[in-house]
């Protein structure tokens, strides 16, 4: 994932009604921006099928740990059709949402006529508790920082 593709991933989730500040937006890009590692690396596993060639990539915003899978079509000219996108929020972008520490945000792209994401699901880390019945830590949700008042 390069520079770009991050930025407008960054304003595809503000313009679809994401619950994300335009400060949040602005400083966003620009961690990006200032992030000389962030381009897309060796991290991507390709296997060729009859669609075309299906890439999965390793996100390399450590501040935010992610996966993505795309598409590049048969025939496309190397252009590429987003699928999936899964990502644990980091503390500013996780305290802006209101998202856990430990949830992760699960973005799938059904429409091939626009990069915007089809559906975005919240995984709660207390779900996967319950669902696979193992101990919970209560370690998901740093505790509110206390305001200082004058």
């Amino acid at each position: 994932m390069t520079k770009l593709d991050k930025i407008e991933e960054i304003l595809r989730e503000y313009n679809n009604g994401s619950n994300i500040s335009a400060e949040a937006v602005l400083s966003g890009i620009e961690n990006v921006m200032n992030d000389p590692e962030f381009t897309k690396g060796d991290d991507t596993l390709r296997i060729e099928t009859p669609a075309g060639e299906l890439c999965a990539f390793v996100g390399v915003d450590m501040d935010n740990p992610s996966v993505g899978i795309y598409l590049m079509p048969e025939g496309g000219n190397g252009t590429i059709i987003d699928l999936a996108y899964a990502e644990v929020k980091g503390e500013e972008l996780a305290d802006i949402e209101d998202i856990g520490y430990k949830d992760v945000t699960l973005y799938t792209y059904a429409d091939p006529y626009t990069e915007d994401f089809t559906q975005r699901n919240i995984i709660k880390r207390d779900d996967v508790v319950k669902a696979l019945e193992i101990e919970n830590d209560d370690k998901n949700v740093k505790p509110k920082k206390s305001v200082e008042r004058d």
